[in-house]
């Protein structure tokens, strides 16, 4: 589906090498990267420009991103985190994030860095089989995030608008021995179809 796109944009004139427009997929593991390669750009659109920053060093990476001869770049989420700072400079039109459930904790590094590097970009696409689970849209909340999809506001008022929470005590460990504290539980999804709705 998205060589599909990016063949599509090509034919367009909308994906070049430099100065050109160009994309960045971001892919979940260095094992994934043989199935974008071979199964995918060397299959179906063998022209199309691709390189890739597997197992390199910091240095041969920027070597990569130097290179202008490129219109698609394939890189890793831990990648994306550790060189942010370069890739923002890029100027990057399109992000496809691959298994974008790695997406799911705003919190993380590579989440902080995914939508730092998307919020320059003119369309990101988060592609996932399983965005949303039964108990919780947090996670997808998160990806909408990143994706700058800001209809929704909010993480905290998010969750109480659209969550059933409980409260229970658990014990934890401290310094001082065991002792007892409250914690808050999301149990269920409330206002589901008001969510699909507005999510569709």
């Amino acid at each position: 589906t998205a060589i599909g796109l990016l063949e599509f944009l090509k034919e367009k004139g909308q994906l070049k090498e430099f100065p050109g427009p160009r994309c960045v997929i971001v892919t979940l593991a260095t094992s994934v990267l043989g199935s974008w390669l071979a199964d995918g750009f060397q299959q179906f659109v063998p022209h199309m420009k691709v390189s890739y920053t597997q197992d390199m060093t910091k240095k041969q990476r920027l070597k990569v991103y130097n290179d202008p001869s490129w219109e698609v770049l394939i890189v890793s989420y831990k990648t994306v985190a550790n060189d942010i700072d370069l890739l923002t400079q890029l100027g990057f039109k399109y992000i496809i994030f691959d298994e974008a459930d790695a997406l799911k904790n705003p919190a993380a590094q590579q989440t902080v860095a995914c939508r730092t590097l998307a919020s320059g970009c003119d369309r990101a696409i988060a592609m996932s089989a399983t965005p949303i689970s039964e108990v919780s849209l947090m996670g997808l909340h998160s990806i909408m995030t990143v994706l700058g999809i800001g209809d929704f506001g909010a993480k905290t008022p998010f969750e109480r608008y659209y969550h059933n929470k409980t409260r229970e005590k658990i014990w934890i460990k401290t310094k001082n021995g065991p002792t007892q504290i409250w914690i808050s539980k999301i149990e269920s999804v409330k206002n589901g179809t008001e969510f699909k709705e507005k999510f569709a």
